[in-house]
C-alpha cells in the first residue's frame, strides 16, 4: 500500500462556548486536516493545529511545511511501514 495522494483542508468550527486562556480567548477551532490516501483506496485523516503563540505555527507554515517538506518523502512509500514514515517525517524539517 503505497502513499499515492496527500490533501490538506483548513477548517473552522464554532464552539458553544469561548475557549479562554492567559494567552488568548477564540470563538472558533481551526485546524488543518491531512487526507493520506494509498493506491488501494485506503485514506486516513490526520489534523495540525496552529498555536501561533505557543508554538510559532501558523496555518500557513503548518500547510508549507506539509506540502514542501513531508509531502514530497513520504509521497510512494510504503504505508505499512509506519517506522521508516516516522523518520521521514521526524527528519523532514
Amino acid at each position: 500500500m503505497k502513499i499515492v495522494n496527500i490533501n490538506l483542508y483548513q477548517i473552522k468550527i464554532p464552539l458553544i462556548k469561548p475557549f479562554i486562556t492567559a494567552v488568548r480567548r477564540t470563538e472558533n477551532v481551526e485546524d488543518i486536516i491531512v487526507e493520506i490516501k494509498t493506491d488501494t483506496n485506503h485514506v486516513g485523516y490526520g489534523s495540525a493545529a496552529s498555536t501561533p503563540l505557543i508554538t510559532g505555527d501558523s496555518h500557513e507554515s503548518i500547510v508549507s511545511n506539509i506540502k514542501n517538506c513531508i509531502a514530497p518523502r513520504i509521497l510512494k512509500q510504503d504505508i505499512t511501514n509506519f517506522n521508516n514514515l516516522l523518520k521521514l517525517v521526524d527528519s523532514s524539517s
